[in-house]
């Protein structure tokens, strides 16, 4: 039994990503699903996690890779599917896997990632595959942008410039 799923999750550990034996790039998310609740009171109330398993191929996989890590809260949707698995002691296991997978990082509670972060230049490799980047580093969500168009004087080539306050 399979369903579409899509929903906020935080991400419980680094994703990693590997190669198949047929050459495809794998990865493999896990999320922690939960969701919280307001009491009268004004405090929230979380539900018991939920925990799934969202599985990346090829670009994306690389991508999550670079981009996402422990603790994150990410935007998910796919098909939720049951797996079976034999674990170590002999005995069988379920899971549930989050197929044909779209992941992104939540900016709800602040700038995660900018984009020259996530894709800086790649440095070029002797094979044909783009080098692995090292994981970006992180503003903090509190810090001012550094490019901040309000806090510059308006530019001399402006109409009204020389004025305190831009024309319109």
């Amino acid at each position: 039994m399979n369903c579409q799923v899509s929903g906020t999750a935080r991400v419980v550990a680094d994703p990693e990503i590997r190669t198949t034996p047929n050459g495809k790039l794998l990865s493999e998310v896990r999320l922690a699903i939960s969701n919280s609740t307001r009491r009268q009171d004004g405090s929230y109330k979380d539900s018991p996690a939920i925990w799934a398993t969202a599985t990346l191929w090829g670009q994306m996989a690389e991508n999550a890779a670079e981009v996402l890590r422990r603790g994150d809260e990410v935007i998910f949707a796919g098909q939720l599917e049951k797996e079976e698995f034999d674990k170590k002691d002999g005995t069988k296991g379920e899971k549930l896997v989050i197929k044909f997978a779209e992941i992104a990082p939540s900016i709800r509670r602040g700038a995660v990632v900018t984009r020259e972060q996530a894709n800086p230049p790649a440095a070029p490799r002797s094979d044909n595959r783009t080098a692995q980047r090292p994981p970006a580093a992180r503003p903090q969500a509190s810090a001012p942008p550094v490019d901040d168009p309000w806090a510059a004087p308006a530019p001399a080539s402006f109409v009204g410039a020389g004025a305190d306050e831009p024309p319109f």
